[in-house]
């Protein structure tokens, strides 16, 4: 595995699984786009259809919350990688606040750990 591909996925399966739990908890407006800068520092829009990490990771975490926990993806497991999302910290910064998830709405997710280029996007 690349190290670009390493930090994709790094980057967008918390989300991802987050995503898919949020679902279930009543959110119903996500983003279609996450934030890369480019080169010269400029915020670029670039559509999450695009990202297979993404695509994928969300594909997989809805089968999962569908049709149950696995010997590959327990729930343990599910649930770490879901620890890790911006999306889930916000959540619960939310729930703790005594406030309804379903009338959250999320902004695109912003990356850090590579560029619009590197992305595919530049």
């Amino acid at each position: 595995m690349s190290a670009l591909a390493a930090e994709k996925l790094c980057v967008f399966c918390p989300s991802a699984f987050s995503w898919a739990t949020l679902m279930l908890m009543g959110l119903r407006t996500f983003p279609n786009v996450y934030v890369a800068n480019d080169r010269h520092g400029r915020k670029v829009e670039i559509p999450l259809s695009t990202e297979h990490m993404f695509t994928t990771a969300l594909a997989v975490a809805n089968d999962t919350l569908e049709k149950g926990w696995t010997t590959d993806l327990p729930r343990p497991a599910f649930e770490a990688v879901t620890a890790r999302s911006a999306e889930m910290s916000a959540a619960n910064q939310l729930l703790t606040a005594g406030l309804e998830v379903s009338d959250a709405t999320l902004a695109p997710l912003r990356v850090l750990r590579f560029t619009a280029e590197q992305a595919g996007a530049g």
